[in-house]
């Protein structure tokens, strides 16, 4: 599942938050369904290369250069809870420990 590790910092006491995305997911152009497993998504592929005879690409799936809405998952960065004490911060900048 797509996921974005969170840092939380506090500039002279306005807390704010450094954000990472990682993760993949996979996309079927013909049916616009989403899979979080490859395995499962490949699966889909054989079942619709059975099925359809020269699919085109749905015109409700995203276009290049549009904004679309996804699932996250929003996840801390334990590097920062374990190395709290050790981590090089700019000045007026620290660790929140409380999101």
């Amino acid at each position: 599942m797509p996921k974005i590790k969170a840092r939380f910092r506090r500039y002279h006491g306005v807390p704010f938050a450094i954000e990472q995305f990682t993760g993949t997911q996979y996309r079927c152009r013909a049916c616009n369904q989403i899979y979080l497993k490859k395995t499962e998504f490949e699966n889909h592929l054989r079942r619709e290369a059975k099925n359809a005879t020269g699919q085109k690409a749905l015109k409700k799936c995203p276009q290049v250069d549009t904004t679309i809405q996804a699932k996250v998952l929003y996840s801390r960065n334990f590097y920062d809870t374990t190395r709290r004490d050790f981590l090089h911060l700019q000045e007026g900048v620290t660790y929140d420990p409380d999101p």
